[in-house]
């Protein structure tokens, strides 16, 4: 018996950086979670733009943040894993080496930026259902930092450097061709969906998960039920045991409405 359901968002749900979501999914979960069955959104976006995309059913659904260093529900935090701040000030100067990159900073509150660019954040308003704000350092920030974003149009050919320095000392994995996510090193999708996995008394076999990018793998891994939509990397679906539709087809929508 399914206890849990898990979905990431971009590529998944909906197409990457937009608010695009067949709105029949609302029902759906509403249905599944009145008989009795947790359903998490897993992403990397900032927990504010899971409130603003499930708006009409933010009750009813775990907040699963920045990669998984946020876990809540609709109006309260319960779990924060950030990164060591000057650990993330480091990265964050080795990302300005180069110039073609842009460091985005999740908090608790907030996404921030050090470069005033007012469309780029038009951009994480609308497209990704955030709050972005402006900071001149970020080592003025109060919070703890939850993620780095890395941006940049073409991703894969600007940040190798960045890899080989940081990889055994933080979770790096792109999250589509425009973005790598920068976390604490323990700290994934699949660390907070065995946190939830524990703390609701599920098991492996009674999760089921959906995802398509690398930052969904280790996610894939805590569930029997893993499934790939078709649009996925080879990566995620070489870890998958199952596939459905695109996204752009609601393969998620169409094995949540099997399940009723």
């Amino acid at each position: 018996m399914i206890k849990l359901i898990a979905s990431d968002i971009d590529g998944t749900l909906v197409a990457d950086g937009t608010a695009d979501i067949n709105p029949e999914i609302y029902e759906v979960i509403s249905k599944l979670h009145d008989r009795g069955i947790a359903i998490a959104v897993a992403t990397g976006r900032h927990w504010k733009s899971i409130d603003n995309l499930f708006t009409p059913i933010a009750d009813k659904i775990f907040y699963i943040a920045d990669n998984g260093a946020y876990i809540g529900i609709k109006g309260r935090s319960l779990f924060l894993n950030g990164i060591p701040k000057q650990q993330a000030l480091d990265f964050i100067k080795d990302v300005h080496r180069n110039k073609k990159l842009l460091p985005v900073i999740a908090t608790k509150s907030s996404y921030f930026i050090d470069k005033n660019d007012e469309k780029f954040m038009s951009w994480i308003r609308e497209g990704y259902q955030g709050e972005v704000e402006y900071i001149e350092d970020f080592s003025l920030l109060k919070e703890d930092i939850l993620k780095i974003a890395v941006y940049c149009e073409n991703i894969y050919n600007e940040v190798d450097y960045i890899i080989e320095k940081y990889d055994k000392a933080l979770d790096l994995r792109y999250s589509g061709s425009m973005w790598l996510d920068c976390a604490r090193k323990d700290v994934s999708k699949g660390f907070a969906i065995r946190i939830l996995q524990e703390s609701l008394g599920i098991k492996s076999e009674e999760t089921l998960v959906f995802g398509d990018q690398c930052n969904d793998i280790d996610m894939l891994k805590s569930a029997y039920y893993s499934f790939a939509v078709s649009n996925a990397v080879d990566e995620l679906k070489s870890v998958a045991r199952f596939e459905t539709k695109a996204n752009v087809e609601d393969g998620v929508l169409d094995i949540m409405k099997m399940l009723l």
